[in-house]
Order: C-alpha cells, then sequence, then structure tokens
C-alpha cells in the first residue's frame, strides 16, 4: 500500500474517532442539563399557599402537612403569697366559685410559695371564721411575684340588693346624723348610742344614762307604734340595763330582739357579742361581734371583742390579730384588752413583746399587779436588776401584795441582797398565812438562807 493511501485511511479513523467523543459528551451534557430542571407549577403552588422552596433537602423527614407543632413546656415563676392569719386555704377559681383548684394553705406564720406559669389569675383566699377575699393577680416573669391576703380585717357589708333598690335607706346609727330639732328622741338615743359605741367614752355610762333614753324613746314610740328604728333602740337600752344589773340572759334576748328588728343596727350586734361573752358563748359572741365591725369597720371595742371571744377558745395567736386590729385605731383602750395580749406573749415565752405591751398597760393604768408582770418578764429576759427594781415598784404601789414581796425576795435573793431578800419574805409570809398566792415552805426555806448569809458575812 502505498503511503498515501494509508495516511489517508488514518485521517478518516481519526474524524470518526472525534465524532464519537463529541456525540457522547454532548449526551452527557444533555442528561445534566435536565437533571435538575426546576419544578415551576410547583413553586408557583407552594407560594400560593404561603410556603418556601427549600434549597435542600432535609436530613431527617420532615413535619406532614396539617401535622401540630410539638408543644413546649411554659415557664412557670415562683408566687409568694401572705395572709394575716394562718392556715389559709388559697384557690385559683375559674369560671365562677364552683370551680376552684386548691393550691394549698399557709402554714403557721401565714406563708406560702407556689410555681405559677406566667398570666393572671383570679384567686380566693379563705379562712372558717374569716372574711373570703379575693385578687386578680398577674404572675409576671420579671420583679417580685407576691400577694397578700387581710381575711381578719373585715370590710364594710354591702347591702341587700332589697336596700340598694329602696329610695331612702334607713341610716346606720353610727353614722354622723344630720341635725334634729332639740328633743328629738331619736337623734338623742342616737346620740348616747355613739357615745356607748367610743373608747373613751363607753364605760362612763351609767344606767341612769340608759333609762333616760328608753323613756323618752318609748314615749316617741306611743306616737309612732311600730316605727323600727326607735324599738331598735328600745331594746338596745333593755339590754345594756339588763348587762350592768348582771342579768345576762335578760341582755341576750333583749339585743338579740334589737338586731332582728334593726338588722344593720351596729350597736345591737355589739351589745349581743357581749352577751353571749358574758354567758360563755364565745363562738357566737365571735359571730355577733364580726358583724358589728361589718357594719362599723372603725369599731375598735368590737375587734377587742373578738380577741376575746378567740382566748376564750384557747387561740391566743388569732386573737393577736384583732388585738393589734383595735390598738391600730390610734386610740387608748380599756387595759384588760392589752393585758390579755400581754399575757399570750409571756405564756409563749415571748418576753421583749410581752414587756412592751405591759408597759403600755402600766402607762395608763400602773398597778402592782402589772409591774409584777413586767418583772417576770425582765426575769425571763435574763435582766435581774431591771426585774428587782419592777418588783419593788410593785411592793410600793401595794405594799399588801404577798406575791410583789415575795418576787422581790427572789430576785433579790439572786443578786446577793441577803438583807432585803430576807425582809421580803418575811413581809410575804406575813401577809399571806394560808399560802393562796405564795409558796410558804419555799419562802420560810429562802428567809432562812438569806439569814444564814447575814450570820456568815459578819
Amino acid at each position: 500500500m502505498s503511503f498515501m493511501k494509508r495516511a489517508k485511511i488514518e485521517r478518516a479513523a481519526l474524524a470518526a474517532l472525534a465524532l464519537t467523543l463529541f456525540a457522547g459528551v454532548a449526551a452527557r451534557a444533555s442528561t445534566q442539563q435536565q437533571a435538575p430542571k426546576p419544578n415551576i407549577a410547583g413553586e408557583v403552588e407552594e407560594k400560593k399557599t404561603g410556603g418556601e422552596a427549600d434549597a435542600k433537602p432535609s436530613a431527617t423527614p420532615g413535619r406532614g402537612k396539617g401535622q401540630p407543632k410539638a408543644p413546649r413546656p411554659a415557664p412557670s415563676y415562683e408566687v409568694n403569697f401572705k395572709t394575716d392569719v394562718p392556715e389559709a386555704e388559697i384557690f385559683i377559681v375559674a369560671g365562677g366559685s364552683a370551680s376552684a383548684q386548691s393550691l394549698g394553705k399557709t402554714d403557721a406564720d401565714g406563708k406560702l410559695t407556689k410555681r405559677l406559669p406566667r398570666g393572671t389569675y383570679n384567686l380566693l383566699a379563705s379562712r372558717p371564721g374569716y372574711q373570703i377575699q379575693r385578687q386578680r393577680v398577674e404572675v409576671r416573669s420579671a420583679g417580685a411575684n407576691d400577694v397578700s391576703f387581710n381575711l381578719a380585717m373585715p370590710v364594710v357589708a354591702k347591702k341587700d340588693e332589697e336596700e340598694e333598690k329602696a329610695p331612702e335607706p334607713t341610716p346606720t346609727p353610727d353614722a354622723t346624723p344630720e341635725p334634729a330639732p332639740a328633743g328629738d328622741p331619736l337623734a338623742d338615743a342616737d346620740a348616747l348610742i355613739k357615745r356607748f359605741l367610743d373608747v373613751k367614752e363607753s364605760e362612763s355610762l351609767k344606767a341612769e344614762d340608759w333609762k333616760g333614753m328608753r323613756e323618752r324613746a318609748n314615749a316617741a314610740l306611743e306616737k309612732e307604734p311600730g316605727h323600727p328604728l326607735l324599738k331598735a333602740r328600745v331594746l338596745v337600752a333593755d339590754g345594756q340595763l339588763a348587762y350592768l344589773e348582771g342579768d345576762y340572759a335578760s341582755a341576750l334576748v333583749a339585743f338579740k330582739q334589737a338586731a332582728l328588728a334593726q338588722p344593720d343596727f351596729a350597736a345591737a350586734h355589739y351589745g349581743l357579742g357581749n352577751a353571749y361573752l358574758a354567758t360563755n358563748q364565745p363562738a357566737e359572741a365571735f359571730k355577733a361581734y364580726s358583724r358589728a365591725v361589718a357594719l362599723n369597720s372603725d369599731l375598735a371595742l368590737a375587734y377587742r371583742g373578738m380577741g376575746d371571744a378567740l382566748t376564750k377558745q384557747n387561740k391566743a395567736k388569732e386573737a393577736a390579730v384583732y388585738y393589734n386590729r383595735a390598738k391600730s385605731f390610734g386610740q387608748p383602750l380599756p387595759a384588760d384588752t392589752g393585758l390579755a395580749a400581754a399575757r399570750d406573749l409571756k405564756k409563749r415565752k415571748r418576753w421583749a413583746q410581752a414587756l412592751k405591751e405591759f408597759q403600755d398597760v402600766a402607762a395608763t393604768r400602773p398597778t402592782s399587779e402589772v409591774y409584777v408582770e413586767i418583772g417576770d418578764c425582765y426575769v425571763g429576759l435574763e435582766q435581774p436588776l431591771s426585774a428587782s427594781q419592777s418588783y419593788r415598784k410593785a411592793t410600793e404601789l401595794d405594799p399588801k401584795s404577798a406575791l410583789a414581796h415575795y418576787k422581790f425576795g427572789e430576785v433579790m435573793q439572786k443578786l446577793r441582797e441577803y438583807q432585803a431578800s430576807m425582809e421580803a419574805f418575811e413581809r410575804a409570809l406575813a401577809l399571806d398565812q394560808q399560802g393562796t398566792v405564795i409558796n410558804r415552805k419555799r419562802a420560810r426555806e429562802m428567809a432562812d438562807e438569806a439569814a444564814d448569809k447575814l450570820k456568815k458575812m459578819k
């Protein structure tokens, strides 16, 4: 084969090979262009439904259409509840009082801490024998979530719907009366009732005052038979006269009738509380006093009565709340109120608080009995020198108090003042010959011991 022929054959073969290679490359390019072809219809549909196309396929299976998201747990925040009485129960109320969820009871200090999610809650606090209080509270993520309830501070009671609709509601005797003509028996009666409910003047009223008011009210009642206001005042006068005479059963009946004749008459409920307390019915007395302060929230004497009623039920801690409430009005109360509170504190060995209460009583009524109590508080505080001064004051106020001399002898013995101690014990023994208030055996022993110490010192 010639050289020219062989070269021609090689060129043809190379051209065929190049054509084959080009066809293969073109085919691969065509395949690659068709593979990522966008789904334009799908994108349009997705935009219509508010969705967005994913740039890359997810490694994990996506949430199906219509499938809800998994709920996240709501964060909760600490809420501190405080009530002015212990063991009060706290509720979350939803859809009326019939649907309530208890959060628990406050402890002996009136405290309860719970965690609640952020939001607004209708809360209710209650304890039997006390008022119910509701609050709408917002629990926030920031700041203190502190909620306080005052169950032992009654508010003025709402009138019944019928009373609200009445064109001329009956005024209570505690309201400031409008100027009345001279000699008006109703106005005179209300003036006396006002003194009856006043801390400073209540004890100054005598039987003659009540008899005069009753006579004038009865005379007016004859002209207007069935007048409810006059009738209620006559009954209160009957009740208080019986109470002053010690006829507590008759007093109870009269005050009860007065409260029925005029339900919004605070004086009737207060007098009824006194009668119940005098007949040893402290639970009923507490209810009557509660009604009185609901009608007149400034009635300090009724708060004092509530404290006395609870004290008789051995509820000293609750009683202290009402005694303090009575004192909060800034008016001097009868000394018995402070004494009851102070003795309760002393009984619980809260010496410093008891001492302050006794000192407040002594400022208005300095008696030997009170100074003996003050001395006992100083002994509890381990301050014998102050105790000796208080006991000495007690002996000066009542030289015939065997207990004061006995207590003075004890503390002087501790201070190694044996001469004063011996004399005090000898006086105590001479004053209480039957041993009704002192321990005569111990007094004799300590007097002899003090005498022996004196002999050794000489």
